[in-house]
């Protein structure tokens, strides 16, 4: 065990070599989450060796500590090397905006809250025929406006939320909507997904919007080890490498409607078997289910 070992930050890659893993990228990645651009720093670093898979690394800064793993990024940096062999397409800026301007696009990613799309895109047409400006909204009746968006369902707690957000947005940002996460998630009804997909479709950031789909083929891959869509964002934020931060998001989002299903998930589809804790889980209990019956029965 090496305790309270100071060296130089450049020597973490030919530290990590040892453990044939791409070095290169994993030093990219430290770098990204150290937020630092002084590669020959110095910094207290404390190294455990857990296993003879695993390291933790774990260092001190602003009385923050934050640890790697690298064997877990290894398997990330494979399943997005895997996405992006089957199909690069997704890996760059989405081409199409949700609407014409950020405040209708906000407004639109507010009514889809547990909404189908269909759905959605019906209130939108409806509200958009009678307002599409924060004032507009305010001018009307509440009860108008609840019926106007009736299709979303939710729909009283959507059109109090509408209307102090226009409230907000007028206030606080002369009606504009901020092209800042935190200016977005305080206003009323937008939480940490909506702000993702506002970041990514309106304002050119590479967000990784995280919904029940993405939500669960992370945990289930491993990526995560949450209970919340929220955290589980706070993670693909902190750990997707650069070269794929636009193509997570479209890559996830499909493989977990199309493949990795929420009820009866097609693992003889997947191409990451090898890599999935929730496969490996099943597979082990299955095994030992059809031993424990062979057993049984001789």
């Amino acid at each position: 065990m090496l305790s309270g070992l100071s060296m130089p930050l450049p020597n973490l890659g030919s530290l990590l070599t040892h453990w044939r893993i791409n070095a290169e990228r994993i030093w990219q990645w430290w770098l990204k989450i150290l937020g630092s651009s002084n590669q020959n720093a110095n910094i207290d670093l404390t190294v455990r060796f857990v296993t003879n898979k695993r390291i933790k690394i774990c260092y001190s800064i602003q009385a923050q500590e934050v640890y790697l793993r690298t064997d877990k990024m290894t398997k990330i940096i494979e399943i997005y090397e895997r996405f992006s062999a089957l199909d690069p397409t997704p890996n760059r800026p989405p081409r199409e905006k949700i609407y014409n301007n950020a405040f209708k696009s906000l407004v639109g990613v507010t009514l889809s809250a547990q909404t189908k799309d269909e759905r959605t895109a019906e209130a939108c047409r409806n509200l958009f025929a009678r307002a599409e400006t924060p004032e507009e909204i305010l001018a009307l009746d509440i009860d108008e406006l609840k019926q106007l968006i009736r299709p979303a369902g939710m729909y009283n707690n959507k059109a109090r939320n509408l209307r102090l957000m226009s409230e907000q947005l007028l206030a606080r940002h002369g009606g504009v909507v901020p092209n800042d996460r935190e200016q977005l998630m305080q206003l009323a009804g937008v939480g940490r997904k909506s702000t993702d997909i506002m970041m990514r479709f309106v304002f050119n950031e590479p967000a990784i919007a995280v919904d029940t789909h993405v939500h669960r083929i992370a945990n289930r891959l491993g990526i995560a080890n949450t209970r919340a869509e929220h955290k589980t964002a706070e993670i693909l934020e902190r750990d997707t490498p650069d070269e794929y931060r636009w193509g997570a998001h479209e890559w996830l989002i499909d493989y977990g409607k199309h493949i990795c299903k929420a009820r009866r998930p097609l693992c003889d589809q997947c191409m990451f078997t090898d890599l999935c804790d929730y496969y490996k889980e099943r597979h082990d209990e299955n095994y030992e289910q059809s031993t424990s019956i062979s057993t049984q029965r001789a």
